[in-house]
């Protein structure tokens, strides 16, 4: 706002008042990630709708809605995660990719003072797949032992 306007100052009032998601009410405790997450959301989507009418595309349709729309959001916040699965009788490998911009870390049993790059590793570990929680091979028709493993894939791009 600062940038696009000739005032010398912002209260951050009215900046909150701008942003406040839906049910965030004034003088609550509320959850951080859910507001930088809403925030985002809200910047992607009015990047994208500049884009648009700059580029003249008009509104989303059938058209160019197969072309992806990388925004600056997406690209300082974004990554994608791919979930490889493997049958311990066969080898046989599936792999599913998701686009994220947070990952949900969580701490090892032993968690005292970790740091970000040790709950990563914790994050990145592969996982055995046994008991109730086997695999379901599509070679072998049926639940097998296996092993699934995350990773976390990102590409250099240029912002300008």
């Amino acid at each position: 706002l600062l940038q696009h306007s000739h005032k010398s100052s912002l209260s951050p009032s009215e900046i909150l008042n701008l942003t406040r998601p839906r049910g965030f009410q004034p003088g609550h405790q509320h959850d951080s990630s859910e507001f930088l997450g809403y925030l985002l959301d809200i910047l992607h989507e009015q990047e994208k709708s500049v884009c648009s009418v700059r580029l003249g595309d008009g509104p989303p349709g059938p058209s160019n809605s197969d072309r992806p729309q990388t925004t600056i959001v997406q690209r300082s916040f974004g990554g994608r995660a791919v979930t490889i699965s493997k049958c311990g009788m066969c080898d046989t490998q599936s792999a599913r990719a998701d686009n994220f911009r947070e990952l949900q870390l969580s701490f090892p049993n032993n968690s005292g003072n970790q740091s970000v790059q040790t709950l990563l590793d914790y994050y990145l570990q592969p996982e055995k797949l046994s008991g109730d929680n086997q695999y379901h091979c599509d070679t072998c028709h049926g639940l097998t032992d296996g092993e699934r493993v995350t990773r976390v894939e990102y590409t250099l791009v240029r912002l300008w």
